[in-house]
């Protein structure tokens, strides 16, 4: 994610730079504004992850397992039907126009994800959403579920597990 807090920090320092200049004000404060800023958003994201709390995968006699505090991916062996590039959801999208400037953030933000993309196994999984979950993250699993196609045995888009590095305890 600090690709996507750097870019954020670029762009709200020329955002508040530019805003300060405009209405007679030292555009070098911009900077300041910006760092407050993406400080208060990378703690309001780790605080989010904290209590998301740590993915693990279990292995069993059926199947692998996936989970994290808002979601979950069961794949039974039995549905393994490759290894392969496993698909991560994107960032929500949203219908409401935006400036170019925001599409090239939300573009750069879709790139960061692919190129964390990872092989794994993949499959007529099952992904399932805590009703817990924040909307955000409920939005994003259905538009995610919405961008494939479906897979007959299923019903929704192929999972996968990636082939992250855990540990063995």
């Amino acid at each position: 994610m600090i690709p996507l807090f750097v870019m954020l920090f670029v762009i709200t320092s020329l955002l508040f730079g530019g805003i300060l200049v405009t209405v007679g004000g030292p555009g070098i404060v911009g900077v300041l504004l910006a760092a407050l800023y993406c400080a208060y958003r990378v703690l309001v994201t780790k605080r989010r992850l904290d209590e998301k709390g740590e993915q693990t995968v279990t292995f069993s006699p059926t199947g692998a397992m996936l989970s994290d505090g808002f979601m979950r991916i069961e794949l039974p062996w039995t549905r393994v039907q490759s290894i392969g590039k496993v698909e991560v959801p994107g960032p929500v999208r949203t219908t409401r126009s935006f400036s170019p400037l925001a599409a090239m953030v939300a573009g750069a933000a879709q790139a960061v994800l692919a190129v964390g993309s990872r092989k794994g196994l993949v499959g007529a999984g099952l992904l399932t959403v805590d009703p817990e979950a924040p909307q955000d993250v409920k939005v994003q699993v259905e538009q995610f579920l919405g961008d494939g196609p479906a897979d007959p045995q299923i019903g929704q888009r192929p999972m996968g597990i990636p082939d992250m590095q855990f540990d063995t305890e």
